[in-house]
């Protein structure tokens, strides 16, 4: 086996004994967090627009990630690395105090 192919092969095998998420599973947090950013605009007593416009912005996203969950669960052979990743970067931003 080439040392291309054995890196690609240990950065997609999950460690010996750890079962990887499912990106159903991966994908729930950030659809999560995005609710709750949703459910805190929402309650907001000030800077109402601005809260107004945010909450517009993270409902597209969730949306989107909804339909990124429904992509994976109708299409097995999915690539699904870049989803992944995409779902880590989202769960990091909405997570940022």
């Amino acid at each position: 086996m080439s040392s291309a192919a054995a890196a690609a092969t240990s950065t997609t095998v999950p460690p010996h004994g750890v079962e990887e998420k499912t990106v159903q599973e991966e994908l729930s947090l950030p659809i999560l967090l995005a609710d709750r950013v949703i459910k805190s605009t929402q309650e907001a007593e000030s800077s109402k627009q601005d809260c107004s416009d945010l909450a517009k912005q993270v409902d597209h996203l969730s949306q989107m990630l909804r339909s990124a969950v429904r992509l994976a669960i109708s299409t097995p052979s999915l690539y699904d690395r870049p989803l992944r990743r995409i779902a880590s970067d989202i769960t990091k931003t909405l997570t940022v105090h």
